[in-house]
């Protein structure tokens, strides 16, 4: 559960799709990928709804992991970066590619993101939470 001040408690679980439509920010998908050939595709999957774009960073693959992508989902932003053994700098050099006007669901390439909420769920819930002061 979030704490916000002057607004009371919001989660997740207990939030209701708004009745009217609103304008949203866009969602990025964001994966960090080196030889995830096996697992690339699932974890598109599960994020390929509830993203207005995905950018995958590749860090070196020396399988079929970026061939697997472009010829499943040629809507997702290749980018490419030499891996350098810092994940936190790294994790900050893909955000580089992100507009800083939009939401960001960085998930590992090896993750599958639940589907337990649509994407107007979850575009919902974050417009109504951009909007709370915190």
């Amino acid at each position: 559960m979030i704490k916000f001040k002057e607004r009371g408690n919001v989660s997740f679980s207990n939030f209701r799709l708004k009745e009217h439509q609103c304008d949203y920010e866009p969602i990025i998908g964001l994966i960090m990928v080196k030889n995830q050939e096996r697992r690339i595709l699932q974890t598109l999957e599960s994020i390929v709804n509830i993203c207005d774009q995905i950018i995958m960073v590749d860090t070196g693959s020396s399988d079929n992991t970026v061939a697997i992508v472009e010829s499943n989902y040629n809507s997702v932003l290749i980018k490419h970066v030499d891996w350098k053994e810092d994940y936190a700098a790294m994790r900050n050099k893909c955000l580089t590619f992100v507009p800083n006007d939009t939401w960001v669901l960085f998930v590992d390439s090896d993750e599958i993101f639940s589907k337990e909420y649509n994407s107007e769920e979850i575009k919902s819930f974050l417009y109504e939470v951009g909007k709370l002061q915190v």
